[in-house]
């Protein structure tokens, strides 16, 4: 009974790093959903079916405690329809506004997303919720998440930075003093946008509050894996052959696992 994670490429990978940190003893099962790589080009539809499939072969083949929606876009649109269809409890990752608004001393703040995110009905709520009186600047990055995918993951310090310097200049023109990554596959590229960006400008991602949430509902299950000894390895599945994954699955400490069956959406 792990915790299972699940976004289009490796986006959530950082989550699951932070999430060892808080709970050592737990088992997690990651999927990458390859197949349908971006999520921030698909259509809302595509993407609510294709999670709702894998979250139920994840169901039924390991019976995980709580599932996370390691993607923005896909918290978005599919997290109500997941929530009514299945009992698990799922864990959402919408960008982290309400953070970014208790931070910034100026009310200017740049939300960096998929176009899909940024246009979002839902990045509307949060801003109305959570940051009504700050000035909010929506930029969509999608050209950065396949930069990671392809290997920015593992980048040099100037590939990094030579890949983001365009959104970086464009928010050198602004007066902003807050910066909400709200795309997973950005955290990989954190390091050298608060480099960048310099000591004025705070960057911020929903890693912890994730992990804290998890923790909890953990915590809250008859099942938990906590003190148990000879702890099971994490693992990571595709759900398309990918070779890249099987070193990215080393690199981070997980067994590759191979295909995870996902009916694609049309």
């Amino acid at each position: 009974m792990p915790v299972a994670f699940i976004d289009s490429g490796i986006g959530g990978i950082p989550y699951v790093l932070t999430a060892r940190d808080y709970l050592p003893h737990e088992q997690f099962v990651y999927v990458a959903d390859t197949a349908l790589f971006p999520y921030g080009d698909r259509t809302a539809e595509s993407i609510v079916q294709s999670v709702i499939s894998i979250s139920s072969t994840l169901l039924d083949t390991f019976a995980p405690r709580v599932i996370v929606i390691a993607c923005n876009t896909a918290s978005v649109f599919a997290l109500p329809v997941l929530r009514d269809r299945f009992d698990v409890p799922f864990v959402g990752t919408v960008p982290a506004v309400k953070p970014a608004a208790e931070l910034s001393k100026s009310g200017n703040i740049a939300v960096l997303a998929t176009s899909r995110t940024v246009g979002a009905a839902y990045l509307d709520q949060l801003v109305e919720t959570y940051a009504r009186e700050c000035i909010i600047e929506r930029i969509a990055g999608s050209e950065l998440v396949s930069f990671v995918e392809q290997g920015g993951w593992r980048a040099s310090v100037e590939e990094i930075r030579s890949a983001i310097m365009p959104t970086v200049e464009m928010l050198q023109t602004s007066r902003i003093d807050t910066l909400v990554l709200a795309c997973t596959h950005f955290i990989f590229l954190k390091e050298q946008f608060e480099s960048l960006l310099g000591p004025d400008v705070t960057v911020v991602d929903s890693r912890d509050g994730v992990a804290r949430r998890i923790r909890t509902l953990v915590s809250d299950s008859e099942e938990s894996a906590a003190g148990q000894t000879g702890a099971r390895a994490d693992m990571l599945l595709c759900t398309s052959p990918d070779t890249r994954y099987e070193a990215l699955s080393k690199h981070f400490g997980f067994d590759y696992s191979g295909i995870l069956e996902n009916e694609v959406p049309s």
